[in-house]
């Protein structure tokens, strides 16, 4: 009764007889942006680090987190599926006990040791990737609760020392186990076997780096580094600009909101389906199309079956929909296009 992280395409084996209209088919999408605010939290406490805490002392006072995903209210989705007289689908999103920053500043600070003598200087990580998914692989041995499942995990980090930061680690990782996908074990599996060995990686970098040589390296401003990581990082058309008509072929043009066709039209198709024509009455091929803008939402494409995207801080979420019981939660990945 699970569907773990990876998004199930099972609706498409779910379809309707009604032939309706766009126009209709929105109208089942009405509730789609209320019911994104009523998504249930999973939330992973990380096990205490103090026990195993670094004898050697470090340089810096302490270690802050900053959190510059685009999509800062998850690291994951989790899905239940009963299949029982009236099939239903329970959506969650997973995250870390007080958010991602937090949880990972005071993980990280209770297991490194400040010398005395560090001033003011600290680490600053930039956590850029922090995310739970399915793996792509078919695997052979998957059974229906052991899932292959991975941490996609990017953070630089840089020592600050006065109004100077100096570049120090990156770290640009996927982690791959075997999850229990049964909700009372999925919790503490996802700790076990994924979040703790992508933090005890950093960790080790951070332990094991030469900090004599790092603050000898080419120096930042502050105004740099924020430019850099909060404001040019999510200054990208889509998020920018406003939403313009049109169909994208491919991520890469919604992400620039440079759709390859303006002028279109909308016209219902069998099944909850849509047809896509240009100004000419010609039909347009939705097989390989990302999606398109009807000029007040964007839509994300599945063959001929199209869903609302919602955005969500920098990113985009939206919901694989069969029925007002049955909706997949899943996100899109804004640096790769895939999706969550």
């Amino acid at each position: 009764m699970v569907s773990f992280f990876g998004r199930c395409f099972t609706f498409f084996f779910f379809v309707l007889s009604a032939h309706i209209s766009f126009g209709q088919m929105c109208g089942n999408y009405k509730k789609d942006s209320i019911d994104m605010k009523r998504i249930s939290e999973m939330q992973i406490t990380l096990d205490s680090n103090t026990t195993q805490q670094q004898a050697k002392p470090v340089i810096f006072k302490s270690i802050k987190v900053v959190d510059v995903r685009y999509d800062t209210t998850l690291i994951g989705i989790y899905s239940l599926f009963t299949n029982g007289f009236a099939p239903t689908v329970k959506n969650y999103k997973v995250n870390l006990h007080g958010g991602l920053a937090n949880s990972l500043c005071n993980y990280l600070n209770s297991f490194f040791k400040a010398t005395p003598s560090a001033g003011d200087m600290e680490l600053i990580c930039f956590i850029k990737k922090f995310s739970l998914a399915r793996r792509d692989t078919v695997v052979s041995n998957e059974s229906m609760y052991k899932k292959y499942s991975q941490l996609n995990f990017e953070a630089e980090v840089f020592l600050r020392s006065g109004s100077n930061y100096y570049a120090a680690i990156k770290i640009d990782t996927i982690l791959y186990s075997v999850i229990d996908t049964k909700k009372k074990q999925v919790n503490g599996d996802m700790q076990q076997y994924l979040l703790i060995p992508g933090l005890q990686l950093l960790q080790h970098e951070i332990s094991s780096t030469n900090w004599d040589d790092i603050s000898g390296r080419k120096a930042f401003a502050k105004s740099v580094m924020w430019d850099h990581y909060l404001t040019d990082r999510f200054n990208i058309p889509v998020l920018s600009q406003s939403v313009k008509k049109g169909i994208y072929r491919s991520f890469a043009e919604f992400k620039n909101n440079t759709p390859y066709i303006e002028n279109f039209k909308i016209e219902n198709g069998k099944f909850n389906t849509i047809q896509l024509e240009d100004n000419k009455g010609n039909n347009i091929s939705t097989l390989k199309l990302f999606g398109f803008c009807d000029g007040e939402k964007y839509w994300l494409l599945f063959g001929s079956y199209c869903f609302p995207m919602f955005r969500v801080g920098n990113g985009f979420e939206f919901f694989l929909t069969y029925s007002k019981r049955v909706k997949i939660l899943s996100s899109l990945n804004m640096e790769s296009g895939k999706v969550y």
